[in-house]
């Protein structure tokens, strides 16, 4: 899934508890809660695995992650969890898969372009 601009969709007030889109009986347009959305879609860990993948400029495994994140208390289930959720939405692909030991490691960086220039 990529994420393009779209219309804007009129927010809630931001002292409302409302946390799902609804549809306003006077005005019949749907209202959307962001602040709850993103903190549902972009956690922590994701942001945690984005951010080692961008200063390390190299592709990782989850278990290289866990490495990196020693002392975070991420588990390398957690961490798995959260680079398959992005995989499945595009911000990261599957580069390499390698046999290390008796286990395939698989590495993951961030998509490279399918555009040519020119």
């Amino acid at each position: 899934m990529r994420i393009e601009s779209t219309q804007a969709i009129p927010r809630p007030h931001a002292d409302s508890a409302e946390s799902a889109p609804r549809q306003t009986a006077q005005e019949g347009e749907i209202s959307f809660d962001w602040g709850a959305l993103v903190l549902q879609a972009v956690h922590p860990v994701k942001v945690a695995i984005i951010e080692a993948l961008q200063f390390l400029q190299v592709p990782l495994s989850a278990s290289k992650l866990q490495a990196v994140f020693k002392g975070s208390g991420y588990s390398l289930g957690v961490i798995s969890h959260h680079v398959q959720g992005l995989v499945k939405w595009e911000a990261l692909e599957l580069i390499e898969e390698r046999q290390v030991g008796g286990a395939t490691e698989k590495l993951y960086y961030f998509p490279v372009s399918d555009q040519k220039s020119g």
